[in-house]
């Protein structure tokens, strides 16, 4: 049988194997990926802890918002002035919402339905 070459992306690699005290043949393969930088990874562990946190904060918010727009009802600036909050809140949620799937994305490349998961809590 005639001998074959390896293909680039394994190479041969001679190591010391410390249990027999010998050299062994080990092989290496190399593959076509993108370097990972642990750093951006970290930062978008740390904004997925906080996106996940924000929108209970977001929803309390906003139970008080309704509230204090059904306490309101002869004033009418008043009632606009929750009515712009309200809206602005659910920017916020929804903002949340897309933040926590970016990073969820980033850290294990999940294309999670995150929106479709919040529609059927919501019937």
């Amino acid at each position: 049988m005639a001998r074959q070459q390896l293909p680039p992306q394994i190479k041969k690699v001679k190591v010391l194997d410390r249990r027999a005290g010998r050299t062994v043949v080990r092989y290496q393969v190399t593959v076509d990926a993108p370097p990972i930088d642990r750093r951006a990874l970290s930062n978008e562990g740390v904004r997925l802890v906080d996106a996940v946190s924000s929108p209970d904060e977001a929803l309390d918010s906003r139970i008080t918002l309704v509230h204090h727009l059904h306490s309101v009802e002869d004033d009418a600036a008043e009632i606009e002035n929750a009515q712009r909050m309200l809206e602005k809140n659910e920017e916020r949620i929804q903002a949340l919402h897309a933040q926590i799937r970016d990073a969820r994305e980033a850290l294990w490349g999940m294309h999670s339905n995150f929106d479709d998961v919040e529609a059927e809590n919501d019937v």
